[in-house]
């Protein structure tokens, strides 16, 4: 989604100024902005403001990722591991 040139503060008081009901150039004036980029940006979502980005809970971090990864190829590089898991994993 465009910000227009817009900081993260700045997109925070667009949406408070407009659920408040406060006019696209009264937004604009307030922040020293052009109505026609705060017209824009709020058109882009219809004038709902979007979720918030993130990861679901479900899914595991970069560095359960990682270490993941790194013992799966541990595993399939030795294929009598002792733990017998070398012979299990097929890529």
């Amino acid at each position: 989604m465009r910000t227009y040139g817009m900081s993260e503060k700045q997109q925070d008081a667009v949406w408070l100024g407009f659920h408040a009901g406060e006019s696209i150039n009264s937004i604009a004036k307030g922040l020293l902005l052009p109505s026609h980029h705060v017209r824009r940006y709020l058109g882009q979502t219809g004038g709902i403001r979007p979720a918030p980005l993130g990861r679901s809970s479900r899914q595991l971090s970069a560095a359960e990722r990682d270490e993941l990864s790194r013992g799966l190829v541990l595993a399939s590089r030795s294929e009598s591991s002792p733990n017998g898991w070398g012979g299990r994993i097929q890529r």
